[in-house]
Protein backbone atom coordinates (compact mmCIF):
# COMPACT_ATOMS: atom_id res chain seq x y z
CA UNK A 1 0.00 0.00 0.00
CA UNK A 2 2.71 2.46 0.82
CA UNK A 3 4.45 1.50 -2.24
CA UNK A 4 1.37 2.62 -4.49
CA UNK A 5 1.10 6.19 -2.48
CA UNK A 6 4.45 6.72 -3.02
CA UNK A 7 4.04 6.28 -6.93
CA UNK A 8 0.75 7.78 -6.94
CA UNK A 9 2.81 11.11 -5.56
CA UNK A 10 5.94 11.25 -7.98
CA UNK A 11 3.19 10.60 -10.46
CA UNK A 12 1.63 13.74 -9.93
CA UNK A 13 4.76 16.01 -9.18
CA UNK A 14 5.96 15.05 -12.79
CA UNK A 15 2.65 15.65 -14.13
CA UNK A 16 2.58 19.32 -12.49
CA UNK A 17 5.91 19.92 -13.72
CA UNK A 18 4.79 18.72 -17.06
CA UNK A 19 2.33 21.15 -17.22
CA UNK A 20 3.99 24.04 -16.25
CA UNK A 21 6.47 23.33 -18.96
CA UNK A 22 3.76 22.98 -21.72
CA UNK A 23 2.24 26.55 -20.06
CA UNK A 24 5.86 28.12 -20.18
CA UNK A 25 6.25 26.97 -23.86
CA UNK A 26 2.52 28.19 -24.81
CA UNK A 27 2.61 31.32 -23.04
CA UNK A 28 6.76 31.82 -23.78
CA UNK A 29 6.89 32.89 -19.86
CA UNK A 30 7.58 30.78 -17.03
CA UNK A 31 4.84 30.53 -14.61
CA UNK A 32 6.58 32.15 -12.10
CA UNK A 33 6.39 35.35 -14.44
CA UNK A 34 2.57 36.40 -13.79
CA UNK A 35 1.24 38.08 -10.58
CA UNK A 36 0.90 36.68 -8.06
CA UNK A 37 -2.29 35.86 -6.02
CA UNK A 38 -1.55 37.72 -3.69
CA UNK A 39 0.33 40.32 -5.75
CA UNK A 40 -3.40 41.07 -7.42
CA UNK A 41 -5.13 41.23 -3.62
CA UNK A 42 -3.16 43.95 -2.93
CA UNK A 43 -3.54 45.68 -6.33
CA UNK A 44 -7.33 45.22 -5.27
CA UNK A 45 -7.48 46.15 -1.92
CA UNK A 46 -5.40 49.32 -2.94
CA UNK A 47 -8.03 50.28 -5.84
CA UNK A 48 -10.55 49.65 -3.18
CA UNK A 49 -8.44 52.02 -0.72
CA UNK A 50 -8.08 55.01 -3.06
CA UNK A 51 -11.27 55.91 -3.40
CA UNK A 52 -11.52 56.32 0.44
CA UNK A 53 -8.09 58.89 0.07
CA UNK A 54 -10.16 60.52 -2.78
CA UNK A 55 -13.47 60.91 -0.68
CA UNK A 56 -10.90 62.36 2.25
CA UNK A 57 -8.99 65.10 -0.33
CA UNK A 58 -12.66 66.62 -1.48
CA UNK A 59 -13.64 67.06 2.23
CA UNK A 60 -10.62 68.63 2.94
CA UNK A 61 -10.69 70.93 -0.02
CA UNK A 62 -14.07 71.73 0.66
CA UNK A 63 -13.06 72.79 4.23
CA UNK A 64 -9.93 74.70 2.59
CA UNK A 65 -12.94 76.44 0.67
CA UNK A 66 -15.16 77.17 3.67
CA UNK A 67 -12.36 78.46 5.53
CA UNK A 68 -11.12 80.48 2.93
CA UNK A 69 -14.47 81.57 2.16
CA UNK A 70 -15.41 82.53 6.06
CA UNK A 71 -11.97 84.72 5.77
CA UNK A 72 -12.86 86.37 2.53
CA UNK A 73 -16.52 87.14 4.18
CA UNK A 74 -14.74 89.19 6.87
CA UNK A 75 -12.36 91.12 4.79
CA UNK A 76 -14.94 92.54 2.52
CA UNK A 77 -17.07 93.65 5.71
CA UNK A 78 -19.55 91.87 4.39
CA UNK A 79 -21.82 92.12 7.24
CA UNK A 80 -25.19 90.04 7.42
CA UNK A 81 -27.06 92.92 8.64
CA UNK A 82 -26.27 95.33 5.83
CA UNK A 83 -28.56 95.34 3.01
CA UNK A 84 -27.46 94.98 -0.84
CA UNK A 85 -26.62 97.57 -2.81
CA UNK A 86 -28.06 97.34 -6.29
CA UNK A 87 -25.24 97.55 -8.82
CA UNK A 88 -24.69 100.66 -10.66
CA UNK A 89 -24.33 101.12 -14.76
CA UNK A 90 -21.79 103.10 -15.74
CA UNK A 91 -23.82 103.91 -19.07
CA UNK A 92 -26.11 105.98 -16.71
CA UNK A 93 -23.17 107.73 -14.59
CA UNK A 94 -23.58 111.94 -14.68
CA UNK A 95 -20.18 113.09 -15.48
Amino acid sequence: MGFWVIVLVIFVVVLIYAEGKRQERALGEPASGRPSILGSALLEAQSLLEADRRVESMQEVLQNEDRVEGEHGQLSGDDPGCEPTEPTDPSKSTL
